[in-house]
This record gives C-alpha cells, sequence and structure tokens, in this order.
C-alpha cells in the first residue's frame, strides 16, 4: 500500500490507519485478529483514545499488538483541558497501551474556540504534552476535531502542532466549507500533517463507500482512518485504499451534485 509523508514529520503511515472506536465493542479474540492481519498486510497507522470506553479500546489494542509496537505508528488522543488532568491521562494512555512512548498525542475533540484557550491556557493541556514530549513519552503532539472548525483554526494560530485530524467527505464538504476552503490550506502551509477520518459521514453515506473513501484520499491527508471492526471491513477497506487512484473531474463533480 502507498504511502504518504506526514506533514514535516518523519512518519509516512499507510493510506489506510485504523481507528480504535469501534473495537470498544468487539470481541478481544476479533481485534486480536484484526489488528494483527492490518500489520501483516503492511498496514502500520492505528489509533485510540483515552476516553474511548474510559480506556477499553487502549487495552484492547495493547493485548492484540503491543508485542508488535515496533511496526506501527501508535496514537492515542487526550481529551482533558487542564495540565494536570492531561498529565494523568497521558499516563494512564501509556500504560494502557503497554507503551513507553506514544508516536502521536492528539488534543482530543477541540470543538470550540473557549476549549481552545483552555487547552492553551497558562495551567492547560498543552503543557503536559510539552512535558511528555521532553520527557520521551510523546514524539508528536497534534489536535483532532469534527464538526465546526473554529476550535481547530483557533489551536493552530496558538500553537505549532505537528499534525491535525478531521473529517473529510463529500457530504460534510457544504457543511463545513471552511474545513477546505481555510483549515486545509493553513495547515498545508504551515506544514502541519492532515490525518483524515469519518470518509463516510458517520454512517450518511454507506450508498457510496468506494467514491466515499475515493474522495477523502483526494484531500491533502496523509492516512485515513477506518473503522475496520471486522474481517471483512479489514478486507474491504484494505481493497478500496490499496487500490487507489484520485478521482477525476468529471468523478468529482458528480459527487458534490449527489451530496
Amino acid at each position: 500500500m502507498k504511502i504518504r509523508q506526514l506533514g514535516s514529520t518523519d512518519l509516512y503511515p499507510t493510506l489506510m490507519g485504523i481507528g480504535g472506536f469501534h473495537l470498544i465493542e468487539t470481541p478481544q479474540t476479533d481485534v486480536t485478529q484484526i489488528l494483527n492481519s492490518y500489520l501483516d498486510r503492511g498496514g502500520n497507522y492505528i489509533e485510540t483514545a483515552a476516553d474511548y470506553g474510559d480506556g477499553i479500546s487502549e487495552k484492547k489494542i495493547a493485548a492484540a499488538v503491543s508485542t508488535r509496537r515496533d511496526e506501527f505508528i501508535l496514537a492515542s488522543k487526550c481529551g482533558r483541558r487542564t495540565k494536570k488532568e492531561a498529565e494523568r491521562s497521558i499516563q494512564r494512555s501509556l500504560k494502557n497501551l503497554q507503551s513507553d512512548h506514544l508516536d502521536i498525542l492528539f488534543m482530543h475533540a477541540v470543538q470550540t474556540t473557549e476549549e481552545a484557550d483552555q487547552i492553551h491556557a497558562k495551567d492547560g493541556a498543552i503543557h503536559a504534552a510539552l512535558e511528555a514530549q521532553k520527557n520521551g513519552m510523546v514524539k508528536y503532539i497534534a489536535v483532532s476535531g469534527h464538526g465546526y472548525p473554529y476550535g481547530l483554526l483557533r489551536s493552530i494560530e496558538q500553537f505549532d502542532y505537528d499534525l491535525l485530524m478531521t473529517h473529510f467527505n463529500y457530504f460534510d464538504q457544504y457543511n463545513y466549507p471552511v474545513i477546505h476552503e481555510k483549515l486545509a490550506p493553513m495547515c498545508f502551509e504551515q506544514g502541519v500533517g492532515l490525518v483524515g477520518m469519518k470518509a463516510l459521514a458517520d454512517g450518511y453515506l454507506y450508498r457510496t463507500p468506494e467514491q466515499s473513501i475515493r474522495f477523502a484520499l483526494n484531500q491533502p491527508i496523509s492516512t485515513l482512518v477506518l473503522g475496520a471492526n471486522t474481517m471483512d471491513y479489514l478486507d474491504y477497506d484494505w481493497s478500496l485504499t490499496d487500490s487507489f487512484e484520485f478521482l477525476n473531474e468529471t468523478e468529482l463533480k458528480e459527487l458534490k451534485n449527489s451530496a
């Protein structure tokens, strides 16, 4: 599978990444099979969050692939807003994931400018991330959000993030045009790597999975996180991303007209 450099970092994820949210309800035996099969095929980006099942997702990932830690990029997310809370969250994530470091730590679900201001205040969570980075517990610091993009815009104005994650799909390009018209160009100009998610718009685009995934990968993202929580989904998602071809102008126009 093709790889793309993640912004200005030294990370080169495969086009398909695996997200950890839907692993919460997936039996451990299935999680182990899915994640190991993904790595066996050459996939190298696994992502979760401290708040996914209050640590359940992190623990399941560790049980499945912690012995293969050097084979993949590991990302988790911190949803706390103060430094003290974030310190505890980061420590717990490392324990849950059975790893001494995260390749990427996201400030999680920054939806509003007020949340961005809290994170970047004197006692904000960003300072816990910086200390963790200084101590070798975190390699790159990132920010994520979905829905209204204004918290993300404020975030990258306040701090030099390495990466940013948000949704890219042909349904929401009209709901949140600022993502395509302002946020993504700002990230490109500043060398902030982009990670994509929600290619199927939380299921609204379930009738057009191939077009949806191709549209997302048409955007200036380095990897697209997909919720492959069964082997059938893994096989299907892998086949689409592994054979990815850019949409032509006619295809893009058809998608825009159908949104």
